[in-house]
C-alpha cells in the first residue's frame, strides 16, 4: 500500500483487545493516485514507526504487511 499521511490528522483511540481495552493509533491515509481518504489503525510502536518517519518530513510512505492476526508486522519505508 502507497499512503498518504497527514501528520495532523491522528489521534489516539481505545478499541478492546482479548478483553481488554489498549490504546491504538488511528491515521487519515489519503491514496495518492485516488485521493479517497482511509482510516488506519495501528499499535504504539507501529505509530512510533511512522511518526518517526512523519518527523523526518516523509509523508509519501510504503506500508507492506507481514503476516496475519496477533502476528501481523508491517515493514514502512518513505517513498
Amino acid at each position: 500500500m502507497l499512503g498518504l499521511f497527514d501528520p495532523e490528522k491522528m489521534e489516539p483511540v481505545e478499541q478492546e483487545f482479548d478483553g481488554k481495552k489498549v490504546q491504538r493509533f488511528e491515521y487519515t491515509v489519503k491514496d495518492p493516485n485516488t485521493g479517497q481518504e482511509k482510516y488506519w489503525i495501528v499499535s504504539k510502536r507501529t505509530s512510533e514507526h511512522v511518526d518517526a518517519l512523519l518527523i523526518e518530513r516523509h509523508n509519501l510512505l510504503k506500508i507492506q504487511r507481514l503476516g496475519s492476526g496477533n502476528d501481523t508486522r508491517y515493514n514502512i519505508l518513505a517513498a
